[in-house]
């Protein structure tokens, strides 16, 4: 007994005195540990945007393969991928198209609208009812204000806006053409995923079958697919939720007359990427564009996105999500603002899913052991 004992403490010091050795070396060599771990992340960069970009192009693939050419079984193999991996790209490259050469203009266009529209912003301020007592203090802000050296301003920096960047990335070509390297190979790896991305998914279980046990590799592929399924859920669903909602939004403001329809309707679309937050930020531009030109549409407008956003919450949104990714409201609220905080408006989307991943986690562990207890809370 006393043996076995000794044998146990011998090893329990010999562990405690091995992680204090190794802590005391990485304390005094943090520098050069976070140099070399800067050095390490730059090159795995672009294989991470690129596994992350192959990620968000698999939920197209997935919809051309599972949905529009389910029957379709070619002769060569890979066929059926190949087809629909070149279709995947050309809706991306249209998607970018539309994006630059039409959106844009029209974003533009809209914005130098309501710069011209600065110098009656000060008349449709004090038509406002609930701003009529004050309308001495807004002239007399106004009057403190050049508005017309400042929509000068304005209008030729929207304008040049394309060519200060154009001679931005000249001036830093070095730099533009290392990212570009990396965005290309980032893309190349990406293509290469989803085309052997099954083979990729059995490759990688073999090899964690063989370096594990069985048992704690059957859960890590079984943590895997539940990581997998919601994060794909959740941009799934944010995806089409974003393009249903930014269409609702521009044909209702087309039917009601509100000015710069196409610009507000693609901010309210992108908005909607964004869980709780990005709805907000929707309304609040929407209304600050629409304010400029009439107090009383920018009135309408929010009411109109109310009345929306109620109809999408409780009929499209359950409809397109579902119960998929089943998180509680006030656990996206807390995902939203920790990742907020931390990485900004990346951190808002990415941590829901990752909360929901969390929380899905959670809950089978509390099933799992209230059941080996023998315990039902409805009982209790």
């Amino acid at each position: 007994m006393d043996e076995k004992y000794d044998k146990k403490a011998f090893k329990f010091y010999r562990n405690l005195i091995a992680f204090g050795i190794i802590l005391y070396i990485l304390l005094n060599n943090l520098h050069m540990i976070w140099h070399y771990f800067n050095v390490f992340l730059g090159i795995i960069t672009p294989f991470l945007a690129g596994g992350f970009v192959a990620f968000i192009l698999n939920i197209p693939l997935k919809l051309f393969e599972e949905k529009i050419f389910k029957k379709w079984q070619p002769k060569k193999k890979g066929g059926k991928r190949a087809v629909c991996l070149l279709l995947t790209l050309l809706s991306l490259a249209l998607i970018i198209f539309l994006l630059i050469y039409i959106v844009g203009p029209r974003v533009q266009a809209s914005l130098i609208s309501v710069v011209e529209k600065l110098p009656d912003f000060e008349d449709q301020l004090v038509k406002i009812p609930v701003l009529k007592d004050y309308e001495e203090n807004i002239h007399e802000i106004f009057s403190k204000i050049n508005i017309n050296s400042a929509q000068k301003a304005l209008i030729d920096y929207i304008k040049n806006a394309n060519t200060d960047l154009f001679n931005t990335i000249v001036s830093r070509v070095g730099s533009v053409l290392n990212t570009l390297f990396g965005v290309l190979m980032g893309f190349v790896f990406a293509i290469y995923a989803l085309i052997s991305k099954e083979d990729l998914s059995r490759k990688s279980k073999e090899l964690l079958y063989s370096a594990l046990p069985e048992r704690w590799a059957d859960k890590l592929v079984k943590l895997g697919k539940i990581i997998f399924e919601n994060f794909y859920n959740f941009f799934t669903g944010q995806f089409i939720e974003a393009l249903v909602f930014g269409a609702m939004c521009f044909v209702g403001m087309l039917i009601f007359r509100f000015p710069f329809a196409p610009a507000i309707s693609i901010i309210m679309g992108l908005g909607a990427l964004i869980p709780i937050l990005g709805a907000y930020i929707g309304v609040f531009t929407g209304a600050l564009l629409i304010l400029l030109q009439s107090p009383f549409k920018a009135l309408m407008f929010i009411v109109f996105i109310i009345v929306l956003q109620q109809f999408d919450g409780n009929v499209t949104y359950p409809r397109i999500v579902g119960n998929k990714v089943g998180l509680p409201a006030m656990f996206v609220i807390v995902a939203i603002t920790v990742g907020g905080a931390l990485f900004g408006v990346t951190g808002m989307i990415l941590f829901v899913p990752l909360f929901s991943t969390i929380y899905e986690l959670l809950t089978i562990y509390k099933n799992k052991r209230l059941k080996e207890k023998g315990i039902n809370i409805k009982t209790k």
